[in-house]
C-alpha cells in the first residue's frame, strides 16, 4: 500500500471523524464564544460553525445553525429571513462570554416579524437580541414542505462543518453537485437504507466578482435527480414534450392565415437568405413586444391579429412563417442569464423562444421581438451557454447561444494643439456595429443627441462638444455612426517649454477594471468586441517630437485576446493607433490573468505622454 494512499486514508479518517459529529443544541462552547479568527478563514466578519439540514422527504426539513460573530461588519448576519412559509419549532439565542461565564438570551416573540411577500406567502424576520463582537447565535426551526430539489450549500460567510441528512430516501433519488462549483463533500457509510448523509468542512464563502453572468450559476449546491438514466433519453423526452405541447410545438401545425401577407413578399424570390431577412423584417415591423419572455403561446392567429405578444408569441409565429415558405426553422428554448445556466433537461430549466434558422451549414438565431436587434442576433441575456433546438422530427439540437461576430467600434480623431490657450480642438467620427450599435440605438431612444452630447462631456469639466450628428440610427441594419468637433481645455502639460500631451486625449481607459488578485469564475463581457481608435494630431508649428510611447503588442493566449498600440511621427503631424480586441464573450477564468495583463498595459498606454519641444 502506497504512502499516498495511506495519506489519503487518513485524511478522510480525519475528516470524516470531525464532520461526524453532532453539535447539540444549546451546547455552545467556552472555546467558541472565546475565539476571535479563524484558522482556515482568517479575519472573517463571521462564520457558520455549524449547519445541519434534516430533510425527511414527504414530510418537513429541520434546520439548525450555529454561527459565530467576529466583529461589528458581522453584525448583519445576526438579522436572519427565513424564505420558508409556515415554520414551526423555532428556537434562537444568542449566546456571550461575561467574566468567564457563557449568558445566554432567548430570542423573544417581540423581534421576531412575519412578513407578506406576494398572495398569503410570508417569511420570517428575526433579529437577534444583545449581539456584541464574538457572540454566538443560534437557531433551529422545521418547515412542513417535503419535496425539495435543490440545496444551496454556500453562504456569503465560510461554513466550518455542514451536514445534510436525507431520510425516507425514494430509489429514484440521484444526489449531485453543480458541475461549476463542486465542493468537497463525503456522503457517510449508513445502516439504513433509506437515508444518506453528505458532511462538509471548511466550505468557502460566495465571492462576489464584477463581470459575472450569474453568481447563482457558481454556487455550491445539491440537487435531488432522478438517477440511472440515461442523457440522451432524458433530452428526447423533454424534445416530444415541447412538440406535443398544445402551447408549443403544436401551434406550428396549425392552419397558415398569414398567406395573402407573405405571398408578397416571397413572390419571384430566389435568394434564400434575403428572403428569410424579409419575412425576418414584415414579422418585427409588424409586432409590437410587450417585454415579457415566455415559452410558448396559447394561439397565433389572435397575436398575429393584434400584432402584440410576448417574445414567445412572435418567435414561435415567425418560426412558423418562415416553415411555411420552405425553411428549415425550429423554435429553440433558452434560459436567460439571470434564470441561471441550464444543467438538466427539465422545461423549468427555459424561459425564453427565439426562433432557429439552418440555411446549408449555417444557423442563424433569430429574435424579431426586438426592436434594435439585427437578423442573427438575439439579446445579451439570452446568449446563455447552450439553447435546445426543438426539431419537427423529433429529433433536438444543443446548440451555443453566444456570439462569435465582433461588435466592432472605430474611431477617428484629428486634433490640433493651440499652444496659446494650451486647448486641443479638433473632430470626431465614431462608428458602432452589432451590439454596440443595438446599445447605442437603446440609449438614444431615451435620449435626444443633446443629452448624449452632455453625457460624452460629463466626464470632463474642460470638455465642450459642438455640431452633434447621428447616421443611420434608425436601420438596424447599418452601423450606427457619430460626429462632432470638440474642444479640449487645458488638454496638454508644459514643463519647461515642452508639451506633454496624452496620447488618446480624452478617450480610452484611465483605469483597469480587471483589478483582481486571483479569480474563480469566468468573465462575462457579454460579447466579442473590438475597439480601435486612430488618432491625428497637427504638430503646432515652432515645435518638434522630442520622444514618443513605444509601441506596444501583447495578445492573450488562445487567441482570446490581443492589444496593438503604435505611435509614429514625421515632421508635421502624429498618428496613434489601438486596437484591443476580444474573441470570446465568455472567457474562462484560468485566463483572467492575461487579461489584467492586457489591460493594464491599456491603461499605461493611455497615461503615457507624447513630448513635444521647441525646434
Amino acid at each position: 500500500m502506497t504512502q499516498r494512499f495511506m495519506l489519503c486514508l487518513l485524511f478522510l479518517f480525519c475528516l470524516t471523524s470531525v464532520e461526524g459529529q453532532e453539535f447539540k443544541f444549546g451546547r455552545v462552547s467556552t472555546a467558541e464564544l472565546a475565539e476571535t479568527s479563524d484558522s482556515v478563514f482568517g479575519d472573517v466578519a463571521a462564520k457558520v460553525i455549524y449547519q445541519r439540514i434534516k430533510l425527511d422527504y414527504g414530510s418537513d426539513i429541520e434546520i439548525h445553525e450555529r454561527v459565530k460573530i467576529y466583529n461589528k461588519e458581522g453584525f448583519e448576519h445576526s438579522n436572519w429571513e427565513i424564505i420558508f412559509d409556515d415554520i414551526s419549532h423555532l428556537k434562537a439565542y444568542t449566546y456571550n462570554l461575561e467574566n468567564g461565564v457563557i449568558q445566554k438570551t432567548q430570542v423573544t416573540k417581540e423581534s421576531i416579524f412575519r412578513e407578506n411577500v406576494y398572495g398569503d406567502y410570508e417569511i420570517t424576520k428575526i433579529t437577534f437580541p444583545n449581539v456584541k463582537e464574538g457572540s454566538v447565535i443560534e437557531l433551529s426551526y422545521k418547515v412542513d414542505i417535503g419535496r425539495l430539489s435543490v440545496l444551496p450549500i454556500q453562504k456569503r460567510i465560510p461554513i466550518k462543518n455542514f451536514r445534510f441528512v436525507v431520510q425516507n430516501v425514494q430509489r429514484w433519488m440521484e444526489f449531485k453537485q453543480n458541475p461549476n462549483f463542486p465542493l468537497q463533500l463525503v456522503e457517510e457509510e449508513q445502516g439504513k437504507k433509506k437515508v444518506v448523509v453528505y458532511t462538509g468542512k471548511d466550505v468557502p464563502p460566495i465571492e462576489d466578482a464584477p463581470n459575472v453572468n450569474n453568481m447563482d450559476n457558481y454556487k455550491g449546491k445539491l440537487y435531488i435527480k432522478y438517477k440511472n438514466e440515461n442523457e440522451d433519453e432524458k433530452w428526447g423526452r423533454l424534445t416530444n414534450s415541447f412538440n406535443r405541447a398544445f402551447w408549443f410545438g403544436q401551434r406550428l401545425k396549425e392552419k397558415p392565415f398569414f398567406k395573402n401577407d407573405i405571398n408578397d413578399i416571397i413572390k419571384d424570390r430566389t435568394d434564400s437568405l434575403a428572403m428569410a431577412k424579409d419575412i425576418y423584417t414584415f414579422v418585427k415591423n409588424r409586432m409590437v413586444y410587450n417585454g415579457e419572455y415566455g415559452l410558448g403561446s396559447y394561439g397565433l392567429k389572435e397575436v398575429y391579429k393584434t400584432k402584440n405578444g410576448d417574445k414567445a408569441d412572435i418567435n414561435l409565429l415567425l418560426t412558423f412563417i418562415l416553415r411555411w415558405a420552405g425553411f428549415k426553422a425550429n423554435p429553440m428554448v433558452i434560459g436567460c442569464k439571470h434564470k441561471g445556466e441550464v444543467l438538466f433537461a427539465e422545461i423549468r430549466s427555459f424561459n425564453a423562444t427565439v426562433s432557429a434558422l439552418q440555411l446549408g451549414d449555417d444557423f442563424y438565431l433569430l429574435d424579431a421581438s426586438e426592436r434594435f436587434g439585427n437578423f442573427g442576433q438575439i439579446p445579451v441575456d439570452l446568449m446563455n451557454g447552450y439553447g435546445l433546438i426543438i426539431r419537427d422530427d423529433g429529433t433536438s439540437i444543443s446548440y451555443p447561444t453566444e456570439t462569435r461576430a465582433l461588435s466592432v467600434s472605430r474611431s477617428s480623431i484629428s486634433a490640433v494643439l493651440d499652444v496659446d490657450t494650451n486647448t486641443i480642438n479638433g473632430t470626431s467620427k465614431s462608428q458602432f456595429t452589432n451590439y454596440l450599435a443595438w446599445e447605442y440605438r437603446t440609449e438614444a431612444e431615451e435620449e435626444d443627441t443633446e443629452n448624449i452630447a452632455d453625457a460624452l462631456e460629463s466626464g470632463y469639466d474642460l470638455l465642450t462638444i459642438n455640431n452633434f450628428t447621428e447616421e443611420d440610427i434608425d436601420d438596424s441594419e447599418r452601423p450606427v455612426v457619430i460626429s462632432y468637433d470638440f474642444s479640449y481645455e487645458d488638454a496638454f502639460e508644459e514643463i519647461n517649454g515642452d508639451l506633454y500631451v496624452a496620447p488618446f486625449l480624452f478617450l480610452g481607459k484611465t483605469e483597469n477594471e480587471f483589478n483582481e488578485e486571483k479569480r474563480l469564475y469566468p468573465i462575462d463581457i457579454e460579447y466579442p468586441y473590438l475597439e480601435n481608435y486612430s488618432i491625428n494630431f497637427v504638430i503646432p508649428e515652432g515645435y518638434q517630437v522630442m520622444s514618443l510611447p513605444e509601441g506596444k503588442k501583447v495578445t492573450i493566449e488562445n487567441e482570446i485576446g490581443s492589444l496593438v498600440y503604435i505611435c509614429s511621427a514625421s515632421e508635421t503631424n502624429i498618428q496613434v493607433g489601438l486596437t484591443v480586441k476580444l474573441n470570446y464573450s465568455l472567457i474562462p477564468a484560468e485566463y483572467y490573468e492575461g487579461l489584467r495583463s492586457l489591460f493594464a498595459e491599456y491603461v499605461e498606454i493611455a497615461k503615457s505622454k507624447i513630448v513635444l519641444t521647441k525646434s
